[in-house]
C-alpha cells in the first residue's frame, strides 16, 4: 500500500480489493492465497507477485470494471469546453513562403494548402510517371477473388493459403486484410506451408519492436539486419503502414500479390504496387481483393465477378472512380480547415474554440444533399464578414472560394450540419458512405376481398377442382401482372408452375395502376392440395378455413377418408423441409379431415419460389443446389425481390448473395 495514504484511502482499497478477492478466491492456491489474502501485502514492484496477480485476476469482473471506470474511461472519455484547432494549412504556412516537399504521386494536389502548389517538374521521365505506372499494372491483368468467409477460416488465412498457393513471393496488404491478426501471427501461419525448396523464412515487420525481423525455419525470429536470410530468399509481409515507402531486396522474377480494399485510390495502389521496385524489368504483379469488393468492382464495370471476368483495367477503372469521389468528399473538410487558418492567421486568440457536445446542436439538423460550389460559399459568408480577418486572409478566401467551385461543379455532397456551425465542426469524413433512401409507399384504399365457397376446398382434390369455384392466378402470372420489372418473370426466374394464388392475396389494395411492388402481401398460409399444388392465401381467408374445419370436427360431420387439402405456415414448411426431422407434417399444420391419409411433403422448389417471393435470404444446405439453378449470376433479380419486401440489409453475405456471386 502507497505511504501517504489517508485512512479513508486505505478502507477503500481494502474494500475494492476483497471483492476482487472474493470473486477468484475459489481458484487461487493455498500458497498463493497468503500472499494475496491482503491488499497491504501487494507490491507493484515486485515483478513474480504481478505475475501472479494478473494469473488469478486478469479475467476477475470486479478487477476489470475497476479498471474500466477509474483508468480507462477516466482518460478516454474525457471531454473539454475548448479546443486548439491546427492542420495543415498552419504547418505550410511561413513568412517567406518556402514550402518544400516530395511525393511520388499527385491525385490529392487539388486538396494542398494554397501556399503549397504541384510542381510541375520539365524531366521528361518525370512526367511520365503515372503513364507508366498505370501501364504496368495493366500489363498484370490477373485479378483473384477470393472466396467468402466459410466459418472454418478468416480471410486473412484465406489470403495467405492464396499466396502459397499461386506461389507468390510477397504479399502487398494494401487493402488491410491482414488487419485482423498481427504480422507475427500472418508468418507463423504461413511459415510451415511455404515451399521448403524456395522459401528459407518469412520477413515481416514487427510494430512493436518497429524492425523489419526474419523469421526463420527453424523458429529461429531476429532482425533482419542482423539475420543471415536474404529477403530475396523469403516470402516478404508488406503491412498496410508498410505499402509506402518500404524497400526491399526481392528478386528479379518475384511476383507480389497486391491486395484490393474497400473505397481504394489511385495513390494508395500505385504506391503499394511501386515496393517492385522491378516492375518493369521482370517482376509480377497480381491483384487479389474480398467478395464484396470483387462485387462492387463488378457492380460498377456490370460484369459478374463469378464468371472470372475482372481484370486489373476493370480494378483501375473502380480505382479511379473512388479516386474521384475522395477529392470531392474533402474538399468540404479543404475548404473548412482553410478558412479557419484565413480567420485565425495573425490573431491565434481565434484558434481556441468551443467543442459542441450537446446532442441537440449536434444531430438536430437533418443530413441533406447540397451543391458542393454553393455548399463552400455559405461556409466563406461569416469568414467575409469578420472585420478582423487580416488582409492576407481576405486576399484568400475567394481564391479558396474559386478553387471549391471548379472542383465541385455539379456535384452535391451530404451535409449535416447547421451553416453558422461550419467554422465549429469538420464535416464527417466517411471512407465509404451507402445511402439509403427510405420512402413511405402511399396511402391507398385496401381492396375488399371476395367471399368464395370455403367449404368446398375442404374436399377439393386438385387444382382444377378449386379453380371451379375460386379466381386463381399462377405463380407467374401473378408476377407479370403486378410487378416491375418484367425480368422477374419467367425465363429470368423460373418460378414453380404448381404455385397459385387467389385473387384476394394477390389484389391487397385498390391501385389504379402502376406496379404492386409495395403493396404486396406477405407470404404466409398456403394450402396443400392432394395433386401437389399450393395455394397462396389471405389471412382473412386462412382464418375462414380453419375455422370451417374446426367446427366440422366439433359437430361430428361427415368427413372424407380420401387426402384432403392441408392448411400450413411457410415458415414452419421450410424448416421442416430443411431439418428433415422425420415427422410427418410441419409444425402447426391443420388437415382439413381428420380422417384423411397424410399427404407428401411440399416439394423443395416449389418451397424455394414461395420464400424467394418473400425475400427470403437463408435457404440452409439443403436447398443450394436448387438455388443455384434459380438465382446463379442473378443479382439484378435478387435484389428487387429482397427489396419488395424492405430486406436490404439481410442480403450481403447471406445464403441467397453467395449463390448470385457464384460462391457456394
Amino acid at each position: 500500500m502507497p505511504l501517504g495514504t489517508t485512512d479513508a484511502e486505505q478502507i477503500s482499497q481494502r474494500n475494492y480489493y476483497n471483492a476482487w478477492l472474493a470473486l477468484s478466491h475459489s481458484r487461487i492456491s493455498p500458497g498463493d492465497l497468503e500472499k494475496l489474502d491482503d491488499v497491504a501485502k501487494l507490491d507493484d514492484s515486485n515483478p513474480q507477485q504481478v505475475q501472479v496477480l494478473f494469473k488469478y485476476y486478469s479475467h476477475n469482473m470486479a478487477c476489470v470494471d475497476f479498471w474500466l471506470n477509474f483508468i480507462v474511461f477516466k482518460v478516454e472519455t474525457q471531454q473539454y469546453p475548448q479546443r486548439v484547432a491546427h492542420h495543415s494549412w498552419h504547418m505550410a504556412d511561413n513568412p517567406l513562403n518556402h514550402t518544400m516537399g516530395f511525393s511520388g504521386t499527385n491525385d490529392n494536389h487539388r486538396l494542398l494548402p494554397l501556399q503549397v502548389h504541384q510542381a510541375h517538374m520539365e524531366e521528361t521521365a518525370l512526367k511520365a510517371t503515372n503513364g507508366k505506372m498505370l501501364n504496368l499494372i495493366l500489363e498484370n491483368k490477373r485479378y483473384i477473388s477470393l472466396p467468402a468467409d466459410d466459418h472454418q477460416k478468416l480471410a486473412w488465412q484465406l489470403l495467405l493459403d492464396t499466396a502459397v498457393q499461386e506461389g507468390h513471393d510477397a504479399l502487398i496488404d494494401c487493402g488491410a486484410i491482414l488487419a485482423d491478426t498481427s504480422n507475427r501471427n500472418a508468418a507463423d501461419y504461413m511459415l510451415p506451408n511455404l515451399d521448403p525448396a524456395r522459401f528459407k523464412g518469412v520477413v515481416y515487420f514487427d510494430t512493436s519492436l518497429q524492425l523489419w525481423m526474419a523469421l526463420e525455419r527453424r523458429g529461429r525470429c531476429q532482425p533482419l539486419q542482423s539475420s543471415p536470410l536474404a529477403e530475396r530468399d523469403a516470402f516478404v509481409i508488406f503491412d498496410d503502414a508498410r505499402c509506402r515507402g518500404a524497400d526491399m531486396k526481392l528478386r528479379s522474377d518475384a511476383v507480389g500479390l497486391l491486395t484490393i480494399g474497400p473505397g481504394m485510390v489511385k495513390d494508395k495502389m500505385m504506391q503499394a504496387a511501386g515496393r517492385l521496385r522491378q516492375l518493369d524489368k521482370g517482376q509480377r504483379l497480381c491483384l487479389v481483393g474480398t467478395a464484396d469488393v470483387s462485387t462492387k468492382i463488378g457492380e460498377f464495370n456490370s460484369s459478374d465477378p463469378a464468371d472470372g471476368n475482372i481484370s486489373s483495367l476493370q480494378v483501375l477503372s473502380w480505382v479511379m472512380h473512388n479516386t474521384v469521389q475522395a477529392t470531392i468528399l474533402g474538399v468540404p473538410e479543404w475548404a473548412q480547415q482553410g478558412l479557419h487558418f484565413m480567420r485565425t492567421t495573425g490573431r491565434p486568440d481565434h484558434s481556441l474554440q468551443d467543442e459542441v457536445l450537446e446532442l441537440g446542436r449536434l444531430y438536430a439538423d437533418g443530413r441533406q444533399v447540397q451543391q458542393l460550389s454553393s455548399l463552400v460559399k455559405d461556409m466563406a459568408k461569416p469568414v467575409l464578414r469578420d472585420r478582423g480577418i487580416s488582409p492576407r486572409g481576405a486576399q484568400m478566401v475567394p481564391e479558396l472560394v474559386t478553387r471549391a467551385s471548379l472542383y465541385g461543379k455539379g456535384q452535391g455532397v451530404l451535409s449535416g450540419h447547421s451553416i453558422s456551425e461550419e467554422c465549429e465542426r469538420e464535416l464527417e469524413k466517411e471512407e465509404e458512405e451507402e445511402e439509403e433512401v427510405e420512402r413511405e409507399a402511399a396511402k391507398v384504399a385496401p381492396s375488399p376481398e371476395t367471399d368464395w365457397s370455403f367449404e368446398k376446398a375442404l374436399f377439393a382434390q386438385s387444382i382444377s377442382t378449386l379453380q371451379d369455384f375460386v379466381p386463381l392466378f399462377s405463380l407467374n402470372q401473378m408476377v407479370v401482372k403486378m410487378l416491375q420489372p418484367k425480368d422477374l418473370a419467367r425465363p429470368h426466374i423460373d418460378w414453380s408452375k404448381r404455385v397459385y394464388c387467389t385473387k384476394n392475396f394477390a389484389y391487397a389494395v385498390c391501385l389504379e395502376s402502376g406496379p404492386y411492388n409495395e403493396y404486396l402481401r406477405p407470404v404466409e398460409s398456403f394450402l396443400l392440395l392432394p395433386d401437389g399444388c399450393v395455394v397462396l392465401l389471405s389471412e382473412r381467408e386462412a382464418d375462414a378455413m380453419q375455422e370451417l374445419a374446426c367446427d366440422f370436427r366439433l359437430r361430428g360431420s361427415t368427413m372424407p377418408t380420401a387426402p384432403s387439402p392441408q392448411l400450413m405456415l411457410l415458415c414452419y414448411a421450410q424448416q421442416h423441409h430443411v431439418s428433415g426431422d422425420g415427422t410427418p407434417f410441419p409444425r402447426l399444420s391443420l388437415s382439413l379431415s381428420h380422417k384423411s391419409a397424410p399427404l407428401p411433403p411440399v416439394p423443395a422448389e416449389m418451397l424455394l419460389s414461395l420464400g424467394l417471393l418473400n425475400g427470403s435470404t437463408s435457404y440452409g444446405e439443403v436447398q443450394v443446389a436448387l438455388l443455384r439453378k434459380f438465382m446463379t449470376g442473378k443479382r439484378e433479380c435478387a435484389e428487387e425481390l429482397v427489396g419488395l419486401r424492405g430486406k436490404q440489409s439481410m442480403l450481403p453475405r447471406s445464403d441467397l448473395d453467395k449463390v448470385i456471386n457464384g460462391m457456394w
